[in-house]
């Protein structure tokens, strides 16, 4: 029989598994897995690296274009209100389609935007989604891949002065 046991974590992606983060350690496994909390903080980073990005596409054209590496991140929302509720329903649906176009680990990704009333004038995001792992189970030191689901939230707030979007920990 085999000898085999689930480590409870997830491939990582092809750049994290080239980037040694360890580079004074002299061993390390053949294959990367991140545990589920890396695994979170990996799809925060990379959300936080699309969501800082500009593409060139305009405002008013990035809804009916086929979103491609061309036009990666969010166009400029500085023409938008957060006090607008039409306008906060645009930059929620914008940034819905782009994560759902960029980052491949979430499904059925839910964005909420809201004002609120504070001196910063700073727009409160919600993005929920269904994360899809490939959950790992190691038989004789080769990891074997099954897919599981789980609901993640991410709050998010977009800077109104810097256009910044700040991830934040949601564990």
């Amino acid at each position: 029989m085999a000898d085999s046991r689930n480590t409870g974590g997830a491939r990582a992606l092809l750049f994290e598994r080239l980037v040694d983060t360890e580079p004074d350690r002299e061993e390390s496994p053949p294959f990367r897995v991140l545990s589920r909390q890396e695994l979170r903080r990996s799809v925060s980073g990379e959300l936080g690296q699309l969501l800082n990005s500009r593409c060139p596409t305009p405002l008013q054209l990035i809804i009916e274009e086929e979103r491609t590496v061309i036009n990666y991140g969010l166009p400029d929302f500085t023409s938008l209100s957060p006090q607008s509720a039409d306008d906060r329903r645009l930059i929620a649906q914008i940034i819905a389609q782009t994560i759902t176009a960029f980052e491949t680990r979430l499904r059925n990704v839910r964005v909420a935007a809201e004002y609120f009333e504070d001196d910063e004038r700073n727009l409160y995001i919600s993005v929920e989604a269904d994360l899809v792992t490939d959950a790992v189970i190691e038989i004789r030191s080769y990891p074997e891949f099954s897919t599981k689901v789980e609901p993640v939230t991410f709050p998010i707030v977009l800077n109104n002065k810097t256009g910044i979007m700040e991830m934040y920990e949601n564990e």
